[in-house]
């Protein structure tokens, strides 16, 4: 069997019930994933750091309200230094949310990466975002003997055959931790090997805080597949094409 119809039966196999053809009637768009991953960061990391520019103008806000109440209590001078302390509040909220990047944004953007990695069938770029002990799920469903140098396998018989068409919309992430997070991706596959159809997926990847600072990925899981629980036959496949 070629890379080429390996990778389309690994794709079918997804499908509920097992295998079948891509791009099933009727199947809406990606799957909005349930139960995201919440966090224990604290709230001002999203609010502030992550959203700048709402913080910034609620602050602002604040400020011109004050600044009118003054002037109408006749204390223009004062409003207008509330009114400047104001500004320069908002200057340095949003400053601090385009400089600080939080460990959320992080392992988001991680996340996309490696998605685009595994997509496009990037070994190198993969294996450096990958830990050395890695496990992959389907639904909760750890697979026995499958890890690292599987899902390198893999992406390189992606590199050889590809998918020619995909994207990707992050569906979420949290900090169980300083050192573990979690992140949630939607990926739709549009055409693979030649076989065109709607093939939605949600996937969770963990991410731990190696002793150097960098993130690593050590979990993959298979959360979805055309918005429901998939078949975990696809790991059979996906290991065949992986030697």
């Amino acid at each position: 069997m070629t890379d080429q119809n390996a990778l389309v039966l690994m794709v079918t196999d997804l499908a509920p019930g097992g295998s079948g053809v891509p791009g099933v009637p009727g199947v809406p768009g990606v799957p909005r994933a349930t139960g995201a991953p919440g966090g224990s960061e604290a709230w001002w990391e999203r609010w502030v750091l992550e959203s700048p520019w709402g913080a910034a103008g609620a602050v602002l806000l604040v400020a011109i309200a004050a600044a009118w109440v003054l002037r109408s209590r006749g204390s223009a001078r004062l409003g207008l230094l509330v009114l400047l302390g104001g500004l320069a509040a908002a200057g340095g909220i949003v400053g601090a949310g385009e400089w600080v990047v939080t460990d959320r944004e992080r392992i988001t953007g991680l996340t996309a990466e490696l998605v685009r990695s595994a997509a496009e069938g990037d070994a190198p770029a993969l294996e450096r975002l990958l830990s050395e002990r890695v496990l992959v799920a389907t639904a909760g469903e750890v697979a026995e003997g499958f890890g690292k140098p599987e899902l390198l396998g893999v992406a390189a018989a992606l590199g050889r055959t590809g998918l020619q068409q995909w994207d990707q919309r992050s569906a979420g992430a949290g900090m169980d931790g300083r050192h573990l997070g979690r992140a949630r991706v939607n990926v739709r596959i549009h055409e693979i090997g030649g076989q065109r159809g709607l093939i939605p997926s949600t996937w969770e990847v963990g991410w731990t805080r190696q002793t150097d600072g960098t993130w690593r990925a050590t979990r993959l899981d298979l959360l979805t597949m055309y918005g429901r629980p998939p078949n975990p036959g696809w790991i059979h496949e996906a290991r065949n094409i992986g030697r």
